[in-house]
């Protein structure tokens, strides 16, 4: 038999509550939101009753045509299950509780939640669905972002370990992951050596991954090579294009923004006939591209053309890029 004191808190909590002579506590006469009282053994079952019966009220149902009564309604129901349990539940946490715990459909579920002090966390994880979202589904390293009740953490996976858990073929399917060649920038794993170049004199240093700042830093300037083909070739190439700057700074003059402004300027640069096999010289107005040195006549762009003969046909037909350029070529 229960305590009248411990009675008398629950009916406190809902002012206006009656016991009817059934043994039922009746939260809200006229609504009828009420559970049996009379066959609690103790207050953890009252506690129980009251999630399991009162949070349909609290956030769901509707008895009123006015959206204001209904609302609240649903106040009150709300204010007395917190002033009953001591706790500071909203209505999000009402639905959770109402999908989890309500009609006494889960009575486990419910008399562990109330024991744990109200661990939302409890019903959350139950509740949960996780959804896994590959960002970048290609190389050796995919990252994926793991969502779970409207918050997410962003890791790596490797295909190794996509492999272990027998996603491969189920990712394939969905178009999550292609088949990659290697590109020779890829991140190498923890203690694998990669490539930087030196800019003292464009030379190669091993460096070992350690997933620390430094590894960081490399990666994220682009200066990280996993293959020593590919870091020989990007410091030729970028070599040259520095020289090519300084070329045209110490023999050509300047291009200015307002230049590039103005279509009766002309602009030369050097491109390359891929089925002709020569350099030549072309012109453009208001065109600009990234890695393209400009000159302010045809002539000079040949006088560069001169100076730089040999490496400029080596960037052309031999500059190896990206591993896969020489295997799918």
């Amino acid at each position: 038999m229960i305590e009248w004191k411990k009675v008398k808190k629950l009916m406190d909590c809902f002012p206006g509550s009656i016991i009817n002579h059934n043994g039922e506590f009746i939260a809200m006469v006229k609504e009828n939101e009420y559970f049996i009282l009379e066959s609690c053994k103790d207050e953890r079952e009252i506690k129980c009753k009251v999630l399991a019966w009162f949070s349909r009220g609290a956030h769901k149902t509707q008895h009123y045509k006015s959206k204001k009564k209904n609302n609240e309604y649903h106040q009150f129901m709300l204010d007395g299950i917190n002033k009953y349990l001591g706790t500071n539940f909203d209505f999000e946490d009402m639905d959770i509780i109402y999908t989890k715990l309500g009609n006494d459909v889960n009575r486990p579920l419910c008399e562990k939640f109330v024991d744990s002090g109200y661990d939302m966390n409890i019903l959350r994880l139950i509740r949960t669905k996780i959804y896994f979202i590959f960002i970048n589904a290609g190389g050796t390293v995919m990252k994926v972002e793991l969502k779970m009740n409207d918050k997410s953490v962003q890791a790596e996976i490797s295909e190794g370990q996509l492999k272990e858990l027998g996603l491969v073929e189920q990712l394939k399917k969905l178009g999550l992951l292609e088949e990659r060649s290697r590109t020779g920038y890829e991140r190498v794993k923890k203690d694998e050596m990669y490539y930087v170049i030196n800019t003292k004199d464009d030379s190669m240093i091993n460096v070992k991954e350690f997933k620390d700042e430094t590894d960081e830093q490399y990666y994220n300037i682009g200066n990280y090579y996993n293959d020593k083909i590919i870091v020989e070739n990007n410091a030729r190439a970028d070599r040259l294009l520095r020289c090519l700057r300084q070329w045209q700074a110490a023999n050509d003059k300047a291009i200015s923004i307002s230049d590039w402004k103005n279509d009766n300027i002309f602009k030369y640069h050097i491109e390359y006939d891929c089925f002709n096999d020569f350099p030549f010289v072309v012109y453009t107005t208001r065109f600009r591209s990234p890695n393209t040195i400009y000159f302010t006549s045809g002539e000079k762009a040949e006088e560069a053309i001169e100076a730089f003969r040999d490496e400029l046909i080596w960037y052309f037909t031999e500059y190896v890029q990206r591993l896969d350029e020489v295997q799918n070529g």
